[in-house]
């Protein structure tokens, strides 16, 4: 089905904002709480219409399907293509979800399998989502990993869940592209797809989401790595 086709049969939700805070510089973690149930799968996405406006913007879900009823999403409110009023994200705001929309992760087809997600910038949304629904579950998987890739160390999100996933067992690691003075920096540098040739195993299945070109060279990352085809996925596709 087209994506037109998707978004236009979507179901819409009246809903309120519970909470909104920064995440990193630009971008908001904003806690939404539909008014009655809204039922969707790891990796889904959905549209939001604030109070008074028709515009539908897109975000993917960064919550996992088990957490509160409340459904979390980044939000850029800096630099993206429909300019978003933060103060429209206020707690209490009206607003309106649209959705889910999309496949979603395949989690069941990793099930006994070691599970890599790799991500760039605010990509890791839908991958949060993932991860945090696997880990209710972690013996169903072997290794799980979590590679997001930054611009600088200002732009990790959800880096203050890193220490609780890596208790979990999780191997999380960041890669910067580029790396500023500040940063001191002694980890990965340059693009994710350069850093997963550790963490790729005969049983891999990989979940991967960034702009269409970075989703392109991380796939022919993976194969040449010998993951399968059918084993690499993203979420809306």
């Amino acid at each position: 089905m087209a994506d037109q086709e998707r978004l236009s049969a979507s179901t819409a939700f009246a809903a309120r904002v519970v909470s909104s805070t920064d995440e990193i510089p630009a971008v908001r973690r904003v806690w939404v709480a539909p008014e009655r149930a809204f039922v969707y799968r790891a990796g889904q996405v959905a549209e939001l219409v604030l109070a008074g406006e028709t515009e539908r913007r897109l975000f993917a879900i960064a919550s996992a399907p088990h957490e509160a009823r409340e459904v979390m999403l980044l939000i850029r409110t800096v630099g993206s293509e429909v300019p978003m009023n933060p103060d429209a994200l206020d707690a209490g705001r009206a607003v309106e979800l649209h959705g889910p929309l999309g496949p979603g992760f395949p989690l069941e087809d990793a099930v006994g399998r070691d599970l890599l997600l790799v991500a760039v910038g605010t990509a890791a949304a839908p991958l949060r989502s993932a991860l945090v629904e696997a880990l209710t579950r972690r013996g169903d998987f072997g290794r799980v990993a979590f590679v997001h890739g930054v611009r600088h160390l200002g732009e990790v999100c959800f880096a203050a869940e890193h220490d609780a996933w890596r208790r979990q067992g999780v191997d999380v690691r960041v890669v910067l592209s580029r790396p500023a003075d500040a940063d001191a920096w002694r980890g990965p540098v340059g693009w994710v797809q350069e850093h997963l040739a550790d963490l790729v195993t005969p049983a891999t299945t990989a979940f991967v989401v960034g702009m269409p070109a970075m989703e392109a060279a991380t796939e022919a990352r993976l194969l040449e790595l010998g993951v399968a085809r059918g084993a690499i996925h993203n979420n809306f596709g």
